[in-house]
C-alpha cells in the first residue's frame, strides 16, 4: 500500500515538473527554469545541503529507490549528477570476484543504479562529480580497478578511515586543476574509505595523491570528450572550506 502511494506520488510530481517545464509567461517567452542535478544517493543529506548552500534554486533529486520510468525521466531531464559515498563497489564488477572475501557489505541495486547514471552522463556528456564511493564506481565502470582494502595493500601510517573520521593532507599534481586554482602544495582533507583506485581508468588523470600514494582525486583527460568528470576520494560536502566550495561551484559552473 506504501509503495503505491510512494508511486501515485513520484508520478505526481513529475507531472507538475512537466507542466513547470513547459509554463511560459505573460509575454510568451519560456521562462528559464533552475537546473536539475541527481545524486544518487545521499546518506545523511549533507551533499544535497552543500549543493544548496552554493544555489539556493537548484533542484534536487535523490534517485535511490525511484521507479524505473521515475529514474528514466529524472535522467532525460538532469543537467548534472553526483555519485556520492556509500558501500564497497562489487568487486565482481572489476574481475576481482576474490577480494570479496575482504571487503564490506555491497549493494548491488546501487551498484547497477550508479553504472546507468553514470552511462547517461557519458552518453549525454552530463557533467558528473564523484565522491568517495563515486570515484571507484566512476573509475570502475571506465575500465579502472579498485584496492580493496587499503592496510591490506598498502603500508604506511595514514589511517583512512576510524571510528571518527580521519584527516591527512593530498598532494595535488603539478598542473592539475587544484594546482592551478590553489598554487598550494598541500591540503587537509577528511577521511573516511577502506578501498581506494588501484589501475587508473583510462582517459583520466590523478589530480591528487596522499603521501601513502593512495589517488585522492582524479579528472578526465580532455573535455572536448566530456564537458566535466571529476572524483575525489575525500567529503567535500562536510569540508566546507575553500577546496570544496571551489569543487562544488566547478560542477553548477559546467551546468550552465
Amino acid at each position: 500500500m506504501i509503495n503505491r502511494l510512494l508511486k501515485y506520488l513520484d508520478f505526481l510530481l513529475i507531472v507538475f515538473l512537466i507542466g513547470c517545464n513547459s509554463q511560459q509567461n505573460e509575454t510568451g517567452v519560456e521562462s528559464v527554469q533552475p537546473s536539475t542535478l541527481l545524486i544518487s544517493k545521499d546518506n545523511n543529506g549533507h551533499i544535497e545541503n552543500w549543493m544548496r548552500s552554493l544555489d539556493s534554486e537548484i533542484v534536487i533529486k535523490i534517485c535511490y529507490g525511484l521507479s524505473k520510468d521515475s529514474l528514466n525521466y529524472y535522467l532525460l531531464n538532469a543537467d548534472a549528477i553526483i555519485i556520492g559515498g556509500g558501500k564497497d563497489v562489487n568487486p565482481q564488477l572489476y574481475n576481482k570476484p576474490e577480494y570479496s572475501k575482504i571487503c564490506g557489505e555491497f549493494d548491488n541495486y546501487r551498484d547497477s543504479l550508479e553504472i546507468k547514471m553514470i552511462q547517461h552522463a557519458d552518453n549525454k556528456k552530463l557533467p558528473i562529480m564523484g565522491i568517495c564511493r563515486g570515484q571507484q564506481i566512476i573509475n570502475v565502470v571506465h575500465g579502472g580497478t579498485l584496492i580493496p582494502d587499503i592496510p591490506t595493500f598498502i603500508d604506511g601510517n595514514i589511517k583512512h578511515r576510524s571510528e571518527k573520521d580521519s584527516a591527512h593532507v593530498i598532494i595535488p599534481v603539478k598542473g592539475s586543476w587544484i594546482d592551478k586554482a590553489f598554487i598550494k602544495d598541500t591540503f587537509w582533507v577528511n577521511s573516511r574509505h577502506h578501498q581506494s583506485i588501484d589501475k587508473l581508468a583510462k582517459g583520466f588523470d590523478v589530480v591528487a595523491y596522499s603521501v601513502d600514494s593512495v589517488i585522492e582525486a582524479i579528472s578526465i583527460k580532455s573535455q572536448s570528450s566530456h564537458p566535466f568528470t571529476m572524483a575525489v576520494q575525500f567529503h567535500p560536502e562536510d569540508l566546507r572550506d575553500s577546496l570544496s566550495n571551489r569543487f562544488g561551484r566547478m560542477l553548477l559552473n559546467s551546468m550552465n
